[in-house]
């Protein structure tokens, strides 16, 4: 295109705005009730003094037409007055037959039938046109309330139609140069690119949406765009946008992230204190152990050792990963796993078969099926590889109905020590306080060669 068919284009776009803006203020859109008023009375008595010349002249077919446009005026102006006018408009147009007819006698009397006929559409005009004001007037008050605002746009002479909400919404020079220039008008550079990448894709038939900055009476607001498609034998032949003052909205979700985020760093920090202090208390039992020769001592010193190294583990990873909902059990498995090997297994090669699904979970069913595990480990590797240099373990995890339940095996001779079935031992005790007293489940050891154990949790 030349730079004079820009410029013609350009000059073509702008009078056309001009034009549809000057045909808005004449239909009320932008008039004063004063001025409304003004217009309404002078186009009655015009309409009055037409019909009296015509009567006058005994042409009686014509002029009753015109008494329609005051009717319609009214009731587009004023919700509950077309009616009203149209009831006074019919008995004006009737006296002034009755006075030509009978006083002038420039009409007919046979005219009488036709002149009531018309009175009596005046009348229905008037009700028709009232109620479909009064349901207009309705809906328009509800968008005038509302933050948002909608306008049309077919892609070659631009933005050409705007609801009346956007003069709620926006500064009266904001929405004037809206109106007169488009929305791009408004819009920094920035936004304006997206802008015209959302009417790209528009034009490609996808619907956009986006968020962009419009002035606001205090300041820039956050608004949101929707911009959908308008087809027309098959083609996109422009676009109808919703525009929304979301600035209220986006506020709160920036308060509620920054809350989120500061709750988060509190939380890991609360998690990296308790593993700090567990590393104490960790070190109190380490001290504990070395000040003593009993075997027996030191041997449940180390297991409640092992048993707070596990504690210190799950936190450390919600203090790593910042998540304490939709944990996975897997990780901390294997991390168990390794811990006991390293601690008891003695030069033993003992392998792991890990078959868990991804179940998320809360941090308290992590927590306490890692103390659950953990002794599950350590009586296998204190009892069930003794006299062997190797040795495996298979943990399976599933889940089922409305919980999951837990496998777990090795291929020792069978259950003893740490986990006794008969005595009661601290292990199982500890076993038994998880997985029935706060997990709200069940356990089934089995004892024998290759023993395993069931536990059923629900979640």
């Amino acid at each position: 295109m030349h730079v004079g068919d820009e410029d013609s284009a350009s000059r073509t776009d702008s009078l056309y705005r001009r034009i549809h803006r000057s045909l808005l203020i004449l239909s009320g859109y932008r008039l004063t009730r004063r001025q409304e008023k003004a217009i309404l009375g002078m186009v009655t008595l015009t309409v009055v003094a037409i019909s009296i010349l015509g009567l006058n002249s005994g042409v009686n077919d014509i002029f009753p037409h015109l008494f329609y446009i005051p009717i319609v005026l009214a009731a587009f102006w004023y919700p509950n007055a077309g009616f009203p006018v149209a009831a006074a408009l019919a008995a004006l147009y009737i006296s002034e037959f009755y006075i030509f007819q009978n006083l002038m006698g420039t009409v007919p009397s046979t005219e009488w039938p036709a002149v009531v006929s018309r009175s009596l559409i005046f009348l229905l005009i008037g009700s028709v046109m009232t109620l479909l004001r009064w349901e207009g007037a309705v809906l328009n008050d509800i968008i005038r309330q509302s933050r948002k605002f909608v306008y049309l746009n077919d892609g070659k002479r631009g933005d050409f139609y705007f609801s009346p909400s956007v003069h709620a919404l926006l500064p009266t020079d904001a929405s004037n140069k809206m109106e007169t220039e488009g929305v791009e008008a408004l819009l920094s550079p920035e936004d304006k690119g997206v802008y015209q990448a959302m009417r790209q894709d528009v034009f490609r038939g996808q619907e956009a949406k986006a968020f962009l900055q419009l002035p606001g009476e205090d300041g820039m607001m956050v608004t949101s765009f929707h911009l959908t498609p308008i087809h027309r034998r098959g083609r996109v032949a422009g676009f109808k946008a919703m525009v929304e003052d979301v600035t209220a909205s986006k506020g709160y979700e920036a308060r509620m992230q920054t809350a989120l985020e500061e709750k988060t760093v509190l939380l890991a920090e609360v998690h990296h204190r308790v593993r700090n202090n567990l590393a104490i208390v960790d070190s109190f039992i380490n001290m504990q152990m070395m000040s003593t020769d009993d075997p027996g001592v030191r041997s449940c010193l180390h297991d409640m050792e092992n048993r707070i190294m596990t504690i210190s583990e799950v936190h450390s990873s919600i203090y790593q990963d910042e998540r304490v909902v939709d944990m996975n059990l897997s990780p901390h498995i294997r991390k168990l796993f390794q811990n006991n090997h390293q601690t008891y297994s003695s030069g033993r090669q003992v392998s792991l078969d890990l078959q868990v699904e991804d179940v998320p979970m809360s941090f308290d069913m992590v927590m306490d099926l890692s103390l659950v595990i953990n002794e599950l480990f350590s009586n296998s590797f204190k009892h069930a590889f003794v006299g062997r240099d190797q040795g495996s373990i298979m943990i399976s995890l599933q889940p089922e109905g409305e919980g999951i339940i837990l496998r777990y095996q090795d291929d020792g001779p069978g259950l003893q020590g740490a986990v006794d079935i008969g005595g009661r031992t601290f292990g199982l005790h500890l076993i038994d306080r998880m997985v029935v007293g706060k997990l709200k489940g069940s356990y089934r050891p089995q004892n024998g060669e290759n023993p395993r154990w069931e536990i059923r949790v629900p979640t």
